[in-house]
């Protein structure tokens, strides 16, 4: 290819030359043609040689572009990349400059043709292709000269054009790369008497880049360094330069920002210093102002960086300095005067001295007056001077000082009705004048320590104002010095443990260090222990305790912390009276909740926080702050279950509380950001509803307002910086700018190096770096390495404190990554690691709905594992990967008898405590406890599980315990047959055959893209030939003729079901038979085989059993073996190894032709029902119509053996647990069923549609009604797949009995009846051409269930048919 391009180009040249036809030089090839040259001379370059033809060839097409006729064009950026060419090549070409162009005849330096480029800049940053080669020409030209002055000037050049390319881009790349062009050029090494050394103007340049690549990625070092760089310009420029003001003013920015990142007043004064002298260098007035704005604006940050109360008073003198020099005549006096009070308010914060206290009501005042009516500012000048009023009432008690603030504090609140948050504000400083008014005697009268309560109270509200740590420093030292002089018996003792809770609450999200967290729950402990229970007081300690011990655990992620927040979290809530007060501590007890829910995934936890919430939605009316608090949580529980269900519903009404929060939070409040990061990420989950790149815009202002409003090190800087990172994601993937790719990159990395406290989540920051890393890399390869994103989940996966869900999620991720690689060992081991990590998910006590939730995380990842396993022939590791990664449902609720009578002839005492325990889960999972003690309860019974399980694992023989089975228990359940399982990954689908103790592989050729597409055709085909079936039957019914269009939609539907069948023989059942010997039909001189199928993924939803060529030729499985279906290998074992009861077998009959909830009647039912009772010989009860009522189907199903239901049947839609039989009077559905003591069920008979139909979202885990009911007892379940017509529903169970009456092999006796069934209906022809006959009504009936008849316990009676 690079070959290729130099030759192009030399050809062109050529034609040119002898043509002069200018399109040849103009064509976007010449540049493409050009651009892959010098990447070419570059490569060689770096091995040793330079290509001179190849480069000249470069250097003549410029010229020739740049020159028109005789004139040189010097506004194109042609010559300039052509002159700096001829100057490089004379350095390899000495004496042979009559062979390069004569470009600006020697007249113009290397200097100048830099300087022609950078002022081109702006036209190259829009011109990509262009701006491409004059990049590779300079950094040819830096990296091969030998001349230092000339490789200073094409860097620095280059380090300009980037930084252009960069701000028209924001492709932070560039950035990266211009600092790095600039590092070099302003290196200030001179390295020979030729070397020039840096320019003064290329150091500034320096020192602006790398403030903006601070800007974009957090590094302070790099801030450091931009200060650095500016100064080190500002020394090189002399005295009187005419740079020097530029430099100063680039300082004085650097140095403002190093102040605030490093809280360093030091910096601040130098910063103060920059500007003031820039104002006096400046000529114009409005220069002047513009740089006494940037003192002030530095002068505003002191209250966030100063350290001591003189830094406060450094920064007072140099605003009064300023005000007294240039009074009314500044601008912008009455913002400045603004500022000066709220310095001076910050100063009264610390001490309220009474000369400060005058001065900031005069300069409030000031700052009021300087404002005129109308002024949209000046309410909020008065609503100021409201506060510096009210401060020196609550010292001083002047009557006149509370008149007048009371009426401006009430007029601020009139005047500002958009701004709730400043209202709020203004309303408790007016309650606060109110109350100092009313108890004034008794203020006067406070002793030392109540004092200094109330002034650390006052300190701890300066922090959460300036968030600067020397006011939480003070308070904690003067609450602590307090607490130390008094005993629990002094009335303030539970309040100033309350505060020091409080403060070093503040301290700990401040600073990220446990021991802090440690001593604020230590003083809350402390205080709620002298309290007296039952009070207010000891309810907000309850509460405050419950939220430090919610923080600890997303620290540390020690649940019992957790279970204890909750439980104060109740208390509180149970004491408290007061609406204020009790609002608070709901709002605390749902964030409790919430995270229990994140741990446990229970519904219930998480209807309870939704419920905590809307009542403290409720009590908080008038407290317009709180409000926004306990919206913002209860947006964030919406979103939590929309993230559950995907419910359109939930995810409005979290925007929706969102929205209202961020209408009531002023853009300065400590928590805005937590909240314009919460409606970000709603916004961005909308977006992927909606694909409305309206919301998609909106997420990425509201993520980057978030991101800038964080302080580096503030404890929720990685979760922002993860939003940001997801939405600039989500728009690259929208727009293909690479520029929001390298940007979302930069922020994911970001993200995973702060020093978050929220350690419960860290998994997730890291997850969403591996994930950006990935999507980056499979278009930059060069920027990611593999053993980055490997080393990124990894570390996710291992992060004990962070939630199992997310690191389950890194387990997986880190898996399939070595998979990619080609390592299938690793990823093999990976796959191991996961497994572990879903054995410590608390299953036990969760409901069905919930267990699936989580396991829809896991769907699909054990049939890649088992793909890994297959690519190093290892089939058998396979077969043990499937059966840990699928049915986890029926798994776990399974009744695992084989290894609990095993385990009770070992020990039988740790066989009763394992029972006890799962029968105590059981309970958990009815709601057999109240909601506020079922989710403790659940931790602690999930625990007991593991450590039982682990004890009865360290027996001998024990290990593989609850595991999956044992080849022999296989043999036992399959007999002389064999077991196939068909595994559909994304690329490949592979049958994988046990036949007694062999294992072994039968690859198939479809790939698993195809074998998906196909289903998918299937139930699409099968749903237009029920929706056409049922419009037939209506016409029918109606004496009408049916309309020829739905004749033809059921014919073609039909004819297409064929195809398909024939399709599953030719590509997966057809090879498999072969690969087993059954290469023709059964010859009926033997016992038929059996065949077990066992499909994964999409095949769940496919007929196997049915698929062939029906045309007589043999080819169809029904031909040759007997099929049944195992939902998973453990099922199948599970019930061979069941036993009968010691009852006499029974059966119970049911129809219900007209259940509650239909106005048809199914007219075969009734049939049917007088079919099954004329052809059984044992103990019947026959519930028909309305005696088949839900209560008592559940009374008699576990006293019967035996199990016919007649009738309509659902499917889950929505939700796969709604799937149910439909009683007379309500569905009984798959919940109901899992549960019941069936012991000694034998067979069911779900005469029903959709009995066999499965979850499309959850395929691997056999969501269907017959499932439930073979795996919680009945070792036999015939079923249907699909709608079946009543007629034949009657007409097969007839058959179906007739004979099982002649074998005692369900699945035999139903292998008979398909036969016989398929005959009849491909032996009548369409008579009636209006009620065509379906020829595969057959096709959906399944036998669940192992070979032969039913195994007798002993002592248990034997029983007749």
């Amino acid at each position: 290819m690079s070959d290729a391009m130099v030759t192009a180009l030399s050809d062109r040249l050529e034609v040119y030359e002898q043509s002069q036809d200018r399109t040849l030089l103009d064509a976007p090839e010449a540049l493409v043609e050009s651009l892959g040259v010098m990447r070419t001379v570059a490569a060689r370059l770096g091995q040793g040689s330079l290509d001179v033809g190849a480069l000249l060839n470069v250097c003549w097409l410029h010229y020739y572009r740049g020159a028109t006729g005789r004139h040189i064009n010097l506004s194109s950026s042609d010559l300039p990349v052509a002159g700096l060419l001829s100057i490089f090549l004379e350095e390899y070409l000495p004496g042979h400059a009559a062979g390069l162009p004569p470009v600006g005849a020697g007249q113009i330096t290397a200097e100048g043709w830099c300087g022609l480029l950078s002022v081109n800049a702006h036209h190259l940053a829009h011109d990509p292709a262009f701006s491409a080669v004059v990049h590779e020409v300079l950094m040819l030209i830096g990296k091969g000269t030998g001349d230092r002055a000339l490789r200073r000037r094409v860097q620095a050049t280059a380090g300009h054009l980037l930084f252009d390319r960069y701000k028209s881009s924001d492709d932070l790349g560039y950035l990266v790369t211009a600092v790095e062009c600039l590092r070099d050029a302003a290196d200030p090494v001179v390295e020979d008497d030729a070397d020039p050394g840096p320019d003064p103007t290329v150091i500034d340049g320096l020192g602006t880049t790398t403030y903006f690549l601070y800007e974009a990625t957090d590094d302070v070092d790099l801030l450091v360094e931009s200060v650095n760089s500016h100064a080190r310009a500002l020394t090189a420029e002399p005295e009187n330069g005419p740079r020097r003001l530029g430099f100063l003013d680039n300082l004085g920015a650097s140095l403002h920002a190093l102040a605030l990142v490093r809280r360093d007043p030091a910096l601040l004064w130098q910063a103060v210093d920059r500007f003031m002298e820039v104002a006096g260098l400046h000529s114009t007035d409005s220069d002047r102002w513009q740089a006494i704005d940037k003192v002030w604006r530095t002068l505003e940050i002191t209250c966030r960086v100063c350290r001591t109360p003189a830094d406060l008073e450094t920064a007072i003198g140099k605003g009064n300095a300023l005000l007294e020099q240039h009074g009314d005549r500044d601008p912008r006096h009455g913002h400045h005067l603004s500022i000066q009070s709220a310095l001076l308010h910050a100063r009264v914060t610390l001490k309220a001295v009474p000369e400060i206290l005058d001065q900031h009501v005069r300069i409030a005042r000031r700052a009021a007056e300087a404002f005129p009516m109308g002024d949209p500012v000046r309410p909020r000048m008065r609503a100021d001077l409201g506060v510096a009023l009210a401060t020196r009432f609550e010292h001083c008690g002047d009557p006149e000082d509370r008149a007048e603030a009371l009426a401006l504090l009430r007029s601020a609140a009139t005047d500002l009705p958009d701004e709730p948050a400043v209202q709020h504000n203004l309303q408790e400083l007016e309650s606060a004048v109110v109350r100092r008014a009313e108890s004034l005697a008794q203020a006067r009268s406070l002793d030392q320590i109540g004092m200094a309560a109330k002034t650390a109270a006052g300190l701890g509200d300066a922090y959460v104002m300036f968030t600067n740590p020397m006011f939480l420093s003070e308070a904690i030292r003067l609450a602590e010095d307090a607490v130390k002089t008094i005993g629990p018996e002094h009335s303030l003792y539970g309040e100033l443990n309350r505060l020091l809770a409080h403060l070093w609450e503040h301290e700990a999200q401040r600073s990220g260090v446990a021991a802090d967290l440690d001593r604020a729950i230590a003083y809350a402990g402390t205080g709620a222990a002298e309290s007296q229970a039952g009070t207010p007081g000891r309810a907000e300690l309850d509460s405050r305790l419950a939220q430090l011990l919610r923080l600890r655990f997303e620290q540390r992620g020690d649940l019992a912390d957790l279970q204890e927040a909750v439980r104060r979290g109740n208390a509180a809530v149970r004491d408290l009276r007061d609406s204020h007060e009790r609002a608070i501590a709901l709002n605390r007890l749902g964030l409790s909740l919430g995270r229990r829910y994140e741990h446990n995934r229970d519904l219930v936890d998480m209807q309870e926080c939704i419920d905590v919430y809307l009542e403290a939605v409720d009590l908080s009316v008038d407290h317009p702050q709180l409000r926004a608090s306990v919206l913002n949580n209860l947006g964030g529980a919406y979103s939590h279950r929309f993230r559950r269900h995907q419910i359109r519903a939930d995810l409005e009404r979290a925007i929706e509380c969102w929205r209202e929060c961020a209408r009531l939070t002023h853009p300065e409040h400590a928590n805005a950001a937590t909240r314009w990061d919460n409606l970000a990420r709603a916004l961005g989950n909308m977006y992927g509803l909606d694909r409305d790149p309206a919301h998609l815009t909106e997420a990425l202002a509201y993520a980057d307002r978030a991101v800038a409003a964080t302080p580096l090190h503030h404890i929720e800087r990685g979760r922002r910086l993860t939003t940001l990172s997801n939405v600039l994601v989500e728009r690259y993937r929208v727009t293909g700018d690479p520029a929001d790719l390298s940007r979302a990159v930069t922020q994911a990395r970001a993200a995973v190096r702060t020093p978050s406290a929220d350690q419960a989540h860290r998994a997730e920051y890291l997850n969403n770096l591996g994930g950006v890393l990935l999507t980056a890399g499979s278009l930059r390869s060069r920027e990611v390495s593999v053993g980055e994103v490997l080393a990124v989940f990894d570390e996710a996966r291992r992060h004990q404190p962070s939630l199992v869900h997310l690191r389950g999620i890194a387990a997986r991720k880190w898996a399939a990554v070595r998979a990619a690689a080609g390592d299938a060992h690793a990823a093999i081991d990976g796959a191991e690691f996961a497994f572990d990590l879903l054995q410590q998910i608390d299953w036990h006590g969760m409901t069905l709905a919930d267990r699936l939730d989580v396991i829809s995380d896991w769907d699909g990842f054990a049939r890649e594992v088992a793909v890994w396993a297959l690519r190093l022939d290892d089939p058998a590791r396979a077969v043990e990967f499937l059966e840990r990664g699928r049915g986890l449902l029926w798994g776990q609720l399974t009744g695992h008898v084989s290894d609990l009578e095993r385990l009770r002839a070992v020990d039988a005492r740790l066989a009763e405590e394992f029972l006890a325990i799962r029968d105590a889960a059981r309970e958990l999972t009815d709601s057999a406890v109240p909601d506020t003690a079922r989710g403790e309860q659940l931790a602690e019974v999930n625990a007991e599980h593991r450590r039982i399980v682990s004890r009865i694992r360290a027996l001998d023989g024990f290990d593989a315990f609850l595991g999956p089975p044992s080849p022999g228990r296989l043999t036992a359940a399959m007999g002389e047959g064999t077991v196939v399982i068909l595994n559909v990954s994304r690329a490949n689908c592979d049958a994988i055959v046990l036949r007694g103790s062999e294992i072994r592989a039968v690859p198939l050729a479809v790939p698993g893209v195809e074998v998906a597409e196909q289903v998918r055709r299937w139930t699409t085909v099968l749903r237009t030939a029920q929706e056409a079936r049922r419009e037939l039957n209506r016409a029918a019914l109606g004496g009408r003729q049916a309309p020829r269009r739905v004749v033809a939609t059921y014919r073609t539907a039909i004819d297409e079901l064929g195809e398909l069948l024939a399709w599953g023989w030719d590509t997966l059942t057809g090879p498999v038979l072969n690969a087993l010997g059954h290469e023709d039909r059964f010859p009926g001189n033997a016992e038929w085989p059996r065949v077990w199928w066992c499909p994964t993924g999409p095949l769940t939803a496919f007929p196997l059993a049915a698929t062939g060529h029906h045309d007589g030729s043999g080819r169809a499985v029904i031909d040759r073996v007997v099929s049944s279906e195992a939902p998973t290998l453990r099922s199948l074992a599970e019930a061979q190894e069941r036993g009968t009861a010691r009852n006499t077998p029974r059966l119970l009959a049911v129809a219900v032709p007209t259940p509650y909830n239909r106005g048809d009647v199914l007219r075969g039912a009734q049939e049917e029902r007088a079919a099954v009772l004329g052809s059984t010989s044992i103990e019947v009860t026959d519930l028909y119509g309305p005696t088949a009522t839900r209560e008592t189907l559940l009374r008699e199903l576990p006293t019967h053996t035996h199990f016919h239901f007649a009738g309509h049947g659902a499917g889950g839609v929505t939700d796969p647990t709604d799937a149910a039989l439909i009683a007379f009077d309500a569905p009984l559905r798959m919940t109901d069923l899992v549960g019941l003591p069936l012991d000694g069920a034998e067979l069911a008979y779900l005469s029903t549609c959709h009995g066999v139909t499965g979850s499309a979202i959850h395929p691997d885990e056999s969501l269907h009604l017959a499932a439930a009911i073979h795996v919680v007892g009945f070792r036999h379940v015939i079923g249907a797949r699909q709608e079946i017509d009543d007629r034949v529903a009657a007409n097969t169970a007839a058959a179906f009995h007739r004979h099982l009456a002649h074998t005692p092999d369900p699945g035999i006796a139903l292998h008979e009846t398909l036969r016989e069934m398929r005959e009849q209906l491909t032996a009548r022809t369409d008579t009636d051409c209006d009620n065509p006959v379906n020829p595969w009504a057959w096709a959906g009936f399944v036998h669940l269930g192992p070979a032969g008849a039913r195994r007798t316990r002993e002592g248990a009676g034997a029983e007749g048919h």
